[in-house]
């Protein structure tokens, strides 16, 4: 019997990481190097599954923002429930009634599930019946513009604060480490973690980052390595300088422990237009500006010259004017 039961749980891990973690576009099977971790779920190991995940991610999301890409694939549950936790762009609205005053749980539930029924924990709240506000042919032009159309005091930088208190204690004793500058390695995947740049998600000031650690020359090559089916690779030992990196990674703790300030945001917002992409650009005559920073004045005003739904619109203008001449 417990033979049978250590089957069944290998294979709902398997479908996990197949399905939901490590999803990606050739079919609906399980890739068998996964295998290797199944053999006693029992020992605790040493491996870095949240970072293994978020490492499948950015990968997924540099090849998904290359032109000609259609497919994406990876941990998008969590990319999904990073957005509605924190933009309203796309946010369904959660449809369900909490009970009246007075009613009685069922003769079937409990307290605690009624409790986990109208207060779920944080991702499952999107499980209910939700209905969304914008029709779904509204197509990608549509979420670029309400993407630039998004204003400081719209964006939930903190939507786990009010849960804190109800995460699992390791949570709170491994909140140290939601600073560390640490490599994300899934297999062949190697990727650079900064939260210095995201120091608003903790409340924090957010400073201006320093030159990144790493040339863009070592993240090419990195980006060039490839797994290749039916071809066996000790990852560990190609990645060796990488993994090496761990035993330094108290080193690699941001140090910063200013709350926000909304006074610090037109320094950083001045470095961000000179350095950063400040808009999503989609019209094909502007493609130039995706390999170039763009460079905008110093100005005070929270525009900066960008009109959403401008191309189109210089479209439209021009095709009047040409059926005008």
């Amino acid at each position: 019997m417990d033979r049978e039961i250590h089957w069944h749980a290998r294979a709902l891990v398997l479908d996990i990481l197949g399905s939901i973690v490590f999803t990606d576009t050739f079919g609906d099977g399980v890739p068998t190097m996964y295998l290797q971790f199944m053999q006693d779920l029992g020992q605790q190991t040493e491996y870095n599954w949240r970072a293994a995940a978020l490492a499948v991610l950015y990968r997924q999301l540099s090849m998904g923002a290359k032109k000609g890409r259609l497919e994406i694939s990876g941990p998008l549950l969590l990319l999904q429930l990073w957005s509605w936790s924190r933009l309203p762009l796309g946010r369904p609205k959660v449809i369900f009634e909490k009970p009246k005053e007075g009613d009685e749980p069922d003769e079937e539930e409990d307290e605690h599930e009624v409790h986990l029924a109208y207060n779920p924990i944080f991702g499952a709240k999107w499980c209910a019946a939700h209905a969304f506000d914008v029709p779904h042919n509204a197509g990608t032009e549509y979420y670029r513009n309400q993407i630039d159309l998004i204003r400081e005091g719209v964006v939930d930088w903190q939507p786990y604060d009010d849960l804190l208190e109800q995460m699992p204690f390791e949570v709170h004793q491994d909140s140290y480490w939601w600073f560390a500058r640490v490599l994300l390695m899934h297999f062949w995947i190697v990727e650079f973690h900064y939260p210095h740049k995201v120091m608003r998600q903790f409340g924090l000031r957010q400073p201006i980052p320093p030159s990144l650690p790493r040339g863009e020359a070592e993240v090419r090559r990195l980006r060039k390595i490839k797994h290749s089916a039916g071809k066996s690779n000790d990852w560990e030992l190609v990645h060796a300088n990488y993994v090496q990196e761990y035993n330094r990674v108290e080193a690699r703790v941001w140090p910063e422990d200013i709350h926000f300030d909304v006074a610090s945001l037109p320094d950083n917002r001045h470095w961000f237009q000179q350095n950063g992409m400040y808009t999503i650009l989609f019209d094909s005559q502007c493609l130039g500006g995706l390999n170039e920073p763009i460079t905008y004045p110093r100005d005070s005003i929270e525009w900066t010259g960008y009109m959403p739904s401008g191309p189109p619109l210089a479209h439209i203008s021009l095709h009047e004017i040409k059926n005008a001449a």
